[in-house]
């Protein structure tokens, strides 16, 4: 029995596969795009717009640029008392990134707070 997602796109029986060469240069086959479905909504969930899949046409141009760390690395450190309190202070990013809060109207992040795996 294949798994049908939100957006209309069946995966196949085996997801992901198993077969997975780690070391193979190719792109890796995708078969649930073989036969995509007619219309795919875009109003649930995240997209991103990395390939075709979703654009029927467009006249801008893909350019790809080099990632360059930020100059003030590392970005989140441990600064608060919940951050260093423990024998190994931290603060690590969790849980998906930065996420955008309509409500609030700002980004918000989960993150580690110290050693012990406290969400803030």
């Amino acid at each position: 029995m294949t798994e049908k997602l939100y957006n209309g796109i069946e995966l196949p029986q085996e997801w992901p596969p198993k077969n997975i060469d780690d070391a193979a240069y190719e792109p890796m086959p995708v078969p649930y795009l073989d036969t995509p479905p007619e219309v795919v909504p875009i109003d649930l969930g995240r997209q991103l717009f990395v390939d075709d899949f979703l654009i029927e046409k467009t006249n801008m141009e893909r350019v790809y640029h080099l990632a360059r760390k930020h100059e003030s690395n590392p970005v989140l450190h441990p600064e608060t008392p919940l951050e260093t309190e423990e024998f190994l202070p931290c603060a690590t990013p969790k849980d998906g990134g930065v996420w955008w809060d309509p409500q609030r109207k700002v980004f918000r992040m989960w993150y580690e707070a110290g050693w012990c795996g406290r969400l803030a």
